[in-house]
């Protein structure tokens, strides 16, 4: 199992993300940006293996840093998460090349542990 990746710039979101990957006993890396989250899988590359992007960054949006992060290294499972659906259903999000699924905010741990099965299975 290969850490994940957390992109998002809500305290909140990774504060409840880091708990709740804790818990499941699982390594992240969390950024508040998508200059942190660059640097980051920079130093991750061999060890990342999903990554749960933020669709709405201040900088950026969270289809730029999927996609940063698919031609870094296009084996990363990349979630993207908003608490807006219309962000994610938009066909935008859904028919991308760099996202490999959506995730709804609020989080639950079965939301998580859902897209940690899914990747597994692949």
């Amino acid at each position: 199992m290969g850490k994940i990746l957390v992109v998002d710039d809500e305290t909140l979101i990774i504060t409840l993300l880091e708990r709740l990957l804790k818990f499941m006993e699982r390594e992240a890396v969390f950024c508040t940006s998508g200059k942190d989250a660059e640097k980051a899988l920079k130093e991750n590359i061999d060890e990342i293996e999903i990554a749960i992007v933020d669709m709405n960054m201040p900088e950026t949006n969270g289809l730029c840093i999927a996609e940063m992060i698919k031609k870094t290294n296009s084996d990363i499972c990349v979630f993207l998460a908003s608490g807006d659906p219309s962000d994610l259903e938009n066909g935008i999000a859904k028919n991308s090349e760099f996202i490999d699924g959506v995730l709804y905010k609020p989080f639950t741990i079965e939301n998580i542990k859902e897209v940690l099965a899914r990747v597994e299975q692949d």
